[in-house]
Parts: C-alpha cells; structure tokens; sequence
C-alpha cells in the first residue's frame, strides 16, 4: 500500500496537564479555554499542530481523535517523541481505540504522530464467475 499525506483531515484533541486544565492551548486555537477539546485539518502538507503550554512544566495525557472520512479506514498510528535532553526521536507508546490514540507526553517535550488511512471504497461489485470444468 502507499500512503501519501492528505489535506482536509480532521482531528480534535484534548489534554490532561498538571491538576486537569493547568495549561493553555497555543495551536491550533488559542483561545480555546484549558480542558476543552480543540479541533484542527491536516494541510496541504498533511500536517496538524496540537501544542499546549503547562503552567508548570509536568507531564500530560493528550486524546485524539480523527473524523473518518468516506470510504476510508483507519489503519494504524506511529508516534516519536524527543526533547532537549534527548533529542533523538525514540518509539512513544500510545493506546489505541477506534479512531482515538492516547499518550503521555513528558514535560518539554515533543511527539510527532504518523496516522494511516486505508482506502476502502464501500459498495458492491458486479460481475460473474466462471469456472473452467475442461482445462481449457
């Protein structure tokens, strides 16, 4: 399969930082207040900015979750974190459910996720079997 980046992919997310809302979303919607869940789609390079700031520097649990599009599956999701002190990005473990992946994010650090779709048009196909019973 190929899998190229796409534009128009919608994904919203929402964090858990320190007590619950001790941060403040800086993209894609700074305004939004801390504990609401903030909504953004890819562009045209296939890209999304999720970034939060704690009001101490301490880990957090971000959720997101992506809008199927048609005829479109999901099929699997990579992420890679790194920081200062490491910045070699290494595997981050993320859990999984539907169309929803959660991770733990250290402070001061940064997580590039990699989401696949599968393409799998709906529908029926129409047409016949033939079945050789000669060898011919």
């Amino acid at each position: 399969s190929v899998f190229e980046e796409a534009a128009g992919w919608q994904f919203t997310a929402s964090v858990t930082s320190g007590s619950g809302t001790d941060y403040v979303w800086v993209s894609p919607d700074d305004a939004a207040p801390a504990g609401s869940s903030v909504s953004g789609n890819t562009g045209t390079d296939g890209t999304l900015l999720f970034q939060w700031e704690p009001v101490s520097p301490t880990s957090s649990s971000i959720t997101v979750s992506e809008t199927q599009q048609t005829n479109y599956v999901f099929d699997s999701v990579v992420c890679l974190e790194k920081s200062l002190t490491t910045p070699t990005p290494s595997p981050l473990a993320v859990t999984v459910t539907g169309e929803t992946f959660t991770a733990e994010v250290g402070a001061n650090t940064v997580v590039t996720c990699q989401v696949k779709n599968k393409f799998q048009p709906q529908g029926t196909l129409d047409g016949h079997i033939y079945e050789d019973t000669n060898g011919n």
